[in-house]
């Protein structure tokens, strides 16, 4: 199964299609469609069948239905064999719908080697999440929500204290960040965040803000994620250095004479 919202309960029927080495987008979204559905996407045989991406339903997933559609994108490799299961999110659920299959363009740092580096305080980076594939089937295990879509940047450590955030304008998503070092085929997870607490008066929608203290030449992986699968649309990402106090850390620890009272 996919994942832990897949039930075999809930009737689905299946589809297949060969892979074209470009990414597809599979969709329910349709006058048509009367129940709530999901979509479920496999690769390998159909006795060994490997999950390569999921959608579950969202109301605001479809704007010619008023039930919740799917839509998933995900790439595939050329002559690959995959099947589609389309599916009711509930055991009970069952009716009508319309499949949609085509190709797509996912954004151009959609994967971790196609990370874009940012300089820190160079103001607002604006990205997409329209077309992104999730980190469902990799071996990024830093997400937030695996089954997230994103988007990659990468920063070099200066031996300063960043603050990654997506407070801005530009948000139309409720969004998530993660953060890790190492190499995209070795991750080392450093942070997450989402919902975060902080106040953004700039976005409606949900904002993450991580804090990180880097250390000199170090490359650090930001994953731009959506929540509230499924979520697309644009952001702002803000990469700025961060004043810290001098005992911010163990070795700047202020010694405090017990006959001294309080100290601020």
């Amino acid at each position: 199964t996919c994942d832990y919202y897949y039930s075999s309960n809930a009737p689905g029927v299946w589809y297949s299609t060969v892979g074209t080495g470009n990414a597809l987008v599979a969709s329910t979204c349709s006058s048509s469609l009367n129940f709530e559905s999901s979509i479920y996407v496999f690769s390998g045989e159909c006795g060994a069948l490997e999950c390569v991406a999921f959608s579950l339903s969202s109301s605001n997933a479809c704007g010619e239905s008023v039930y919740g559609g799917s839509r998933v994108t995900f790439r595939t490799e050329l002559g690959a064999q995959y099947y589609i299961l389309v599916t009711a999110s509930y055991s009970l659920s069952a009716g009508n719908f319309g499949l949609s299959l085509a190709e797509t363009i996912p954004p151009p740092n959609d994967v971790c080697s196609d990370s874009i580096e940012i300089t820190p305080n160079s103001g607002v980076i604006v990205g997409s999440l329209t077309n992104a594939t999730s980190f469902f089937g990799s071996n990024y295990t830093c997400a937030y929500d695996s089954s997230s879509l994103s988007v990659w940047y990468s920063v070099i450590g200066t031996g300063e204290v960043l603050v990654i955030s997506t407070c801005s304008s530009q948000l139309n998503f409720d969004s998530a960040i993660s953060v890790s070092t190492g190499s995209c085929d070795d991750h080392i997870c450093v942070t997450s965040n989402a919902y975060s607490s902080g106040s953004c008066p700039e976005a409606s929608y949900s904002v993450a803000r991580v804090t990180i203290r880097t250390e000199v030449g170090v490359e650090y992986f930001i994953a731009v994620e959506g929540q509230n699968y499924p979520s697309l649309g644009d952001f702002g990402l803000i990469v700025s250095t961060l004043r810290v106090p001098g005992n911010d850390e163990s070795p700047g620890a202020i010694l405090i004479d017990p006959s001294a009272g309080s100290v601020s």
